[in-house]
């Protein structure tokens, strides 16, 4: 059977990639990131992602491993439209175009980060306003 295809109970046989619709991680670029983390923007299934890891430097490291299994335990939690969503795990042996042991599978949220917020005007009136 051709490798990308499976069969399915109900309809019988189903590809596992459509076009422009792929299982794999695919457009892979690197998001800065300050801390331990490791940041991917992603694209799977027709949809962005963000792929959070750890730096090469920590991902050997078991208190950092920790760090991250909470973070996701934490994250699957919380539901606000204030939050990105979190879908799960990934592992690298599952997903080997992704060069990250285990990492977090998050909503891409398109805008701009809070310290690039915190520069515009906008910003700077509306926290005049509340610091009257």
């Amino acid at each position: 059977m051709n490798e990308n295809i499976t069969t399915s109970q109900v309809s019988g046989i189903v590809p596992n990639d459509y076009e422009g619709i792929e299982s794999r991680y695919t457009q892979l670029s690197e998001l800065p990131s300050p801390s331990y983390s490791r940041l991917v923007k992603a694209m799977r299934y027709g949809r962005w992602h963000v792929l959070k890891g750890l730096k090469a430097e920590y991902a050997a490291d078991v208190g950092h491993i920790q760090r991250l299994r909470k973070e996701l335990e934490m994250m699957m939690r919380l539901s606000h439209p204030g939050i990105a969503q979190v879908y799960g795990m990934g592992r690298h042996s599952d997903n080997p175009e992704v060069d990250m042991d285990a990492f977090i599978v998050m909503e891409w949220v398109d805008g701009m980060t809070l310290d690039e917020w915190l520069a515009t005007p906008t910003s700077q009136k509306l926290r005049r306003r509340v610091a009257k």
